[in-house]
């Protein structure tokens, strides 16, 4: 007789791996797929049955009955830990895991057996590496106003901390400064269940190569003691400060309305030797130097399909009459900046608008604005325009870099049908990554992918970033 198990039931499971989502995965004896968050590969867990289905169970992690030897102790407690769902993996445990789900993703979704994918290149520093950081706001055990992250499956709840430790230890002095001010002047903190209250987030940037420092205080519409809240931080090394106002009832980080009470709001960054310089509420990758290594092979890659070659600093500009690059999801410039520094032309894309604007300002920062086209308009809708996509007299290669949705059925359609000679693909989701490569292979394209790469921009969490090179293997 097959056994039956409840919801709620503790059971004793050994657990075999990491999986896609960031789970371990172990198996009952009827061979059903048990998913476990905060469990590690190689251990016997104790866990709770939380969600029964036919064809997979979800637990929750109780306790390591045999530790597995992958389990480590985090340096930080655990309200600093919010973001870093890894924690409790060894480093290398956590490149382990990220390139297993890589692989296991591409060949189960994307039908890749080839090439073969190289070695993740790792991050430098295991901690305090973010240049960003989201904070919300919610009450301490006291009451009182208290930043923190929200506490997993719940909307309305806080985990309160004093410290973040993917963020440098700065964040310290701006959480207890903030959150003093807050008591001082007797603010109310925004209840996403009642949609009353004041405060609602804190979003705190930083130039990892540089002495940027902006904080964005958002709230809901309303008013707060400025001149408070500047003699609070007069003491911190602070650029800029900004209050934002979102009059949304979600609760994801929006921002409606936007003054400056102090210095700038923008980020000023040090990238591959050259200042970028990007808004408060644009878009930047979160780990610079990894995202600076992620760059740099893709420009070498670039480069051999170029006539110039493209150096990380700059400024080769023999032979290129005949060659474009098309910038997609370009962000504040990003990779078409140094490409066109390298003396090719650039139509650079990016929908978002502060972005964009970012992107102009920073060609002309690099002198590059002459070789640069820029077209404020989503990308899917830029590439069903097969005439924009390559002159007839151009060789022309698409770089893209999209959010973790992916590509657009359309924008995948449009590259099928493009004579575009080569795809560098950017991708921060393996899943969605394989979902778009497998209409590549599964639908006779004149596409093969030739190289694919893993960064481990996200350290203690994961996620993935992968860049993928595709050739044009026949016109």
């Amino acid at each position: 007789m097959a056994i039956q198990y409840q919801r709620g039931q503790k059971i004793v499971l050994e657990l075999e791996k990491i999986v896609a989502g960031g789970v371990a995965m172990g198996r009952l004896p009827d061979w059903r797929p048990v998913f476990v968050k905060g469990g590690a590969p190689h251990e016997q867990a104790e866990v709770r049955l939380t969600r029964i289905k036919k064809d997979f169970v979800e637990a929750q992690f109780l306790a390591a009955l045999r530790p597995s030897p992958d389990r480590v102790e985090a340096p930080f407690p655990e309200p600093a830990l919010g973001g870093a769902n890894w924690h409790y993996l060894s480093y290398t445990a956590q490149l382990a895991a990220k390139g297993s789900i890589l692989k296991e993703t591409l060949q189960k979704i994307g039908q890749l057996t080839q090439p073969e994918i190289q070695a993740i290149v790792p991050s430098p520093t295991e901690w305090r590496y973010r240049n960003k950081i989201e904070l919300t706001f919610g009450v301490n055990e006291r009451g009182k106003p208290a930043l923190g992250f929200h506490i997993p499956g719940r909307f309305d709840e806080i985990l309160p901390t004093d410290d973040v430790a993917l963020f440098p230890e700065i964040i310290q002095s701006i959480i207890s400064t903030i959150c003093d001010w807050a008591n001082r002047e007797n603010l109310t903190v925004y209840d996403p269940r009642k949609k009353q209250g004041l405060l609602r987030n804190l979003v705190v940037r930083r130039a990892e190569h540089g002495s940027d420092l902006v904080l964005n205080l958002i709230t809901a519409p309303g008013t707060i003691p400025e001149d408070s809240l500047l003699l609070a931080l007069n003491s911190l090394p602070i650029t800029g400060l900004v209050w934002s106002q979102n009059d949304s009832q979600a609760t994801i980080v929006r921002v409606d309305q936007l003054k400056v009470l102090a210095g700038s709001p923008r980020i000023t960054e040090t990238f591959l030797g050259q200042k970028i310089s990007y808004d408060v509420d644009s878009f930047f990758q979160t780990h610079t130097t990894m995202a600076e290594r992620l760059a740099t092979v893709l420009f070498e890659r670039l480069a051999s399909h170029t006539t110039s070659g493209i150096q990380p600093l700059g400024l080769n500009t023999r032979g290129l009459q005949n060659q474009l690059v098309i910038d997609g999801y370009a962000g504040v410039g990003g990779f078409g900046l140094f490409v066109a520094a390298a003396g090719i032309p650039v139509i650079s894309i990016e929908s978002h608008p502060a972005s964009s604007a970012d992107a102009i300002k920073n060609a002309e920062q690099f002198g590059v604005a002459d070789r640069m086209t820029f077209i404020n308009q989503t990308m899917e809708s830029y590439l069903v325009e097969a005439k924009n996509l390559q002159p007839k007299n151009l060789r022309t290669s698409l770089i893209i870099d999209p959010p973790r949705a992916g590509l657009h059925p359309k924008a995948l359609q449009a590259i099928q049908d493009s004579p575009l000679r080569e795809v560098f693909y950017v991708s921060c989701n393996p899943a969605t990554l394989a979902r778009d490569l497998s209409f590549f292979t599964s639908h006779s394209s004149p596409f093969t992918p030739i190289f694919i790469q893993p960064f481990d921009l996200f350290p203690q969490t994961p996620h993935l970033e992968t860049l993928v090179e595709l050739k044009r293997s026949k016109m």
